[in-house]
């Protein structure tokens, strides 16, 4: 059996003699299929041009911004997979490593199926040679996490076995492909400090767990991009990120949540004390705790990176879509990569936004459908899954809507859009031939464009407030040129065979939801005239079309291609 290729993942930021010093202990690695690859996250110290110039065969993916630890590291990791990877070490760049690293986390891995990582043990850089990470432990339950096992100690010897433990270590670690594609990447609106817990977590939830491999030996320079184990930058980070983590993790009580917060705090505060930059360490604990409490995520506003996350302030109502939630609804959350935004990020759940009248009657699975939220965006799971459909038939190379709008062949189209398409409309709109209308103003059931006018037309959630939803399918091929495509979702009750009127039924709207939600106003176009059923692909080709259906039950998406 061949070897696993790995590929070796140094991030860089503005730490250009660290990279060199990494890269050059990488060249001594003894592992035969083994490739290297730097991302650098938009130093402003020529490290980019330095690598470049002293290691040519070194890949090299330069980003625009600091994109920081989680959204770095993410970025290289998909460079690596799709070049062809079977496994990837991540690497800070104040690392250096072994010549004969690699193997033992491979063994390790290969031994072990139920392993989702690989973990060496970290020595602190310089002598006397002690433990820096030897394996760690978290209690969501109390947040704070305090030190790191055998931290100081000397080190472990090479032949000791691997052993689990509770908490990855994201400076040097292995994972597999197949462990990427089942746990997903690290949440990139942490930025930076504990992606790598909340990732193990995960991992635990999807019943893998992480060794340490003692034979597997790194020395770090301790935090070097960021100032130090007890820098402003830690801290901050530390203290925000280990609250987010832990409240994700493990929903307590009043008493409880508060315990663990002032627990948190206070553990930080005297790290912070101890530190050499006493006020300043302090300062950003205190902005670490305001910035957890407002739900203000990604970098440091006033860091490097600042801005990364605009919309969150730009966009009040999404702010509290996001957060405005009922108690307990953050053990519904997912991760995964968002098809509008194209962010590794984590999907929000709020099942107050659920309309009330329609949860007495709803399909299964469309609660999820409706109240699933991409964190980066606020796209719902409707809008993403209608996504991946235009993905599939339009892009590339774009694996999202936002790269997706950029391609020359997408902006070419005449596109029709009828109502907002929820968080994509925003990216939709820039486009040069698009043509945007609102129900009922523009009557779907007597459109006003000529006859095949154009390429695209979209709608979402739309069909089933017409009353003559036929007639609207006649209409919206009408308007398609040949081949052209009206891509569409409805909330899809599988459990009808047949799709039928509701006349005669109590009326159902989409309009309001639960707790703060249900003071928004419900309108008359809200009224839902039709509960669709397994038949509609016919229906669709009684209109005129060639029916496509992508996807199952509520995350159905409908393509009818003009005849």
């Amino acid at each position: 059996m061949s070897e696993p290729r790995v590929t070796a993942i140094v991030l860089s930021w503005n730490g250009c003699e660290r990279t060199l010093a990494c890269l050059r202990s990488l060249a001594r690695v003894t592992y035969r299929t083994f490739s290297v690859l730097v991302v650098d996250n938009g130093s402003s110290d020529g490290s980019a041009d330095a690598v470049a110039a002293e290691h040519p065969a070194v890949g090299l993916v330069r980003l625009p911004e600091n994109r920081g630890f989680a959204g770095g590291m993410n970025a290289g990791i998909r460079v690596a997979l799709e070049e062809g990877a079977d496994a990837v070490v991540l690497l800070n760049n104040d690392m250096e490593v072994e010549p004969g690293f690699v193997e033992p986390l491979v063994s390790a891995l290969a031994a072990d199926p139920a392993a989702g990582a690989a973990c060496a043990q970290i020595l602190f850089a310089g002598e006397p040679r002690r433990i820096w990470y030897a394996g760690a432990d978290f209690d969501p339950r109390r947040g704070h996490h305090g030190r790191l096992t055998g931290y100081g100690l000397p080190p472990l010897p090479p032949e000791t076995p691997p052993y689990e433990t509770a908490r990855a270590c994201g400076g040097a670690l292995m994972w597999t492909k197949a462990t990427i594609e089942r746990v997903g990447l690290f949440d990139e609106e942490l930025f930076a400090y504990s992606e790598d817990t909340d990732w193990s977590l995960r991992a635990q939830r999807e019943g893998l767990h992480v060794l340490v491999v003692p034979g597997s030996v790194v020395s770090h320079a301790v935090s070097a991009s960021s100032g130090g184990e007890s820098s402003p930058a830690t801290l901050y980070y530390n203290v925000r990120n280990s609250l987010v983590v832990a409240e994700r993790w493990a929903t307590l009580g009043r008493l409880g949540t508060w315990a663990r917060r002032g627990e948190t705090v206070a553990a930080h505060a005297v790290q912070a004390l101890r530190a050499p930059r006493r006020a300043e360490g302090l300062r950003a604990v205190l902005a670490g705790w305001r910035d957890f409490r407002r739900g203000r995520l990604g970098p440091r506003r006033g860091g490097a990176g600042d801005g990364a996350s605009p919309l969150l302030a730009r966009d009040p109502g999404l702010w509290l879509l996001l957060h405005l939630r009922r108690p307990g609804d953050g053990r519904g959350d997912r991760h995964g990569v968002c098809s509008v935004c194209g962010v590794t990020t984590r999907f929000r759940r709020n099942s107050w936004v659920l309309p009330r009248e329609l949860m007495h009657v709803a399909p299964p699975g469309l609660a999820d459908r409706e109240s699933l939220f991409c964190s980066s965006c606020g796209s719902s799971m409707r809008v993403r899954v209608l996504a991946d459909v235009l993905l599939l038939h339009y892009a590339d190379t774009a694996g999202s809507i936002r790269a997706l709008v950029e391609e020359d062949g997408f902006r070419g189209l005449d596109v029709l859009e009828l109502n907002a398409v929820g968080r994509m409309h925003p990216l939709l709109a820039p486009l040069p031939q698009l043509t945007y209308a609102e129900y009922p103003d523009q009557d779907i059931q007597a459109l006003t464009y000529p006859d095949a006018s154009f390429d695209l037309v979209l709608t979402s959630e739309t069909l089933e407030h017409v009353p003559d939803f036929r007639q609207a399918l006649r209409e919206t091929r009408r308007v398609l040129r040949p081949g052209g495509r009206h891509v569409f979702t409805v909330p899809l009750d599988s459990r009808l065979e047949h799709t039928c009127s509701r006349e005669g039924l109590p009326p159902v709207h989409h309009g309001r939801g639960g707790g703060p939600y249900s003071v928004v106003t419900r309108r008359n176009d809200m009224v839902v005239y039709t509960d669709f059923g397994l038949d509609l692909p016919r229906l669709l080709e009684e209109a005129g079309f060639e029916a496509e259906v992508h996807g199952t039950g509520a995350e159905t998406v409908y393509c009818g291609i003009a005849r």
